[in-house]
Formats: C-alpha cells, structure tokens, sequence
C-alpha cells in the first residue's frame, strides 16, 4: 500500500475515532445529566459539551480533507 493512502485511511480512521467519541460524550452528558450538574455545576457542563462539539468539529473536517 502507498503512503498516501495508508496516510488517507489513518485520517479517515482518526476522524471517525473523533466524531464517534464526540458522540459518546454528548450521549453521557445525556443520560448523566443530574448528577453531573451537581457535581460540575453548569460551567464544567457547558466545557464539557464544547470539548465534544471540537471533537466532532474536527472529525468533520479531517473527513473533508480527505474527500477534497
């Protein structure tokens, strides 16, 4: 396999890997959301849901400089 394309594949793997731990994070913020407010109150809240929009954000664009 070429080094372009085992490098293509790794980003598209890394951008997956990002956009689907992105995911999971919103889906925990979900689901854990009481006791999470509690214990970070709504600034650790609102950190936490930024670092997961990023993640997602940048999983995307990995994706698009693939396909471009």
């Amino acid at each position: 396999m070429k080094d372009g394309t085992r490098s293509s594949f790794a980003l598209i793997g890394v951008g997956l890997f990002l956009i689907a731990f992105g995911i999971m994070l919103f889906a925990l913020i979900i689901t854990q959301w009481d006791a999470w407010v509690v214990q970070l109150m709504l600034s650790g809240m609102a950190i936490i849901i930024g670092i997961a929009v990023v993640l997602i954000i940048i999983g995307v664009i990995l994706i698009v400089k693939f396909i471009t």
